[in-house]
């Protein structure tokens, strides 16, 4: 899940403007795990793998709010995230509903995002372990925990 105070929408490009650093994770199967990992390791493991996010675009579902007209969502196709400051861009596709220009209070939600980021937690927690086995000074505050 991502979050945004504000989101503009032109041209097919979602734009979160004011992101929060961190996209928060969970799951509930194979394993229960709850947390957040930084955008810029998320946006690392978007092109990784044989099965990724680049090669297999995730759907998301973005919810909006706007002091005009009542919330509103849409489903989404989302492809070439990239990071400017604190705004996340994305190319999007609209499979339901409609996008408005701007909004202010923008959550996006994408179970395959949470998988994403949940194997990039997984993978910095095995990481802390085996630096804690070997006495390395690394923190977790090195890490997107």
């Amino acid at each position: 899940m991502q979050t945004a105070k504000d989101i503009a929408y032109k041209d097919g490009v979602l734009t979160m403007q004011d992101v929060a650093p961190v996209t928060v994770l969970f799951s509930d199967r194979p394993q229960r795990i709850v947390g957040h990992v930084r955008n810029d390791l998320f946006l690392k493991k978007w092109a990784e793998g044989s099965n990724s996010f680049k090669s297999d675009p995730p759907n998301a579902v973005l919810s909006i709010l706007d002091q005009k007209v009542p919330p509103t969502g849409a489903v989404v196709v989302l492809s070439n995230p990239r990071v400017n400051g604190k705004n996340l861009a994305y190319d999007v596709r609209t499979l339901k509903g409609s996008l408005p220009a701007t909004g202010i209070d923008g959550t996006l939600l994408s179970m395959a995002v949470a998988d994403i980021a949940t194997q990039a937690t997984t993978e910095a927690i095995q990481a802390i372990r085996v630096g804690r086995r070997r006495r390395s000074r690394m923190t977790p505050r090195n890490w997107a925990l």
